[in-house]
């Protein structure tokens, strides 16, 4: 999945599939054939982008503990928070204070 040389005779081995299947069979069955080969390929991608996103997590240091915006709780800083789950890239970095609501002042009367 993540090797360029088979990666690309696969590709073009279903490219090679989908024009046969539009030159060769008609109605149902060339619609199914091709749905069949849209499956493959977004379950392929899938996979290959499943695999990059792997490889880049191994690349990132896990770092001191922070604090998790989401839960709260302490956890190494790196991708994901241990306790909750969620991208710790995602959230935002500290909370906001809240906004005044008083009117804005107006000239001097």
């Amino acid at each position: 999945v993540g090797r360029p040389p088979p990666a690309l005779a696969l590709a073009a081995a279903l490219l090679v599939a989908g024009g046969l299947a539009g030159t060769l069979l008609r109605g149902l069955t060339e619609t199914l054939v091709l749905f069949g080969l849209a499956a493959v390929a977004l379950v392929w991608a899938r996979r290959a982008i499943h695999l990059g996103l792997l490889q880049e997590a191994r690349e990132v240091e896990i770092g001191p503990p922070v604090s998790c915006a989401n839960c709260g709780r302490a956890t190494p800083s790196h991708t994901f928070c241990g306790r909750c789950g969620i991208s710790l890239h995602a959230l935002p970095k500290a909370r906001r204070p809240p906004v005044a609501t008083e009117p804005a002042p107006g000239p001097p009367a």
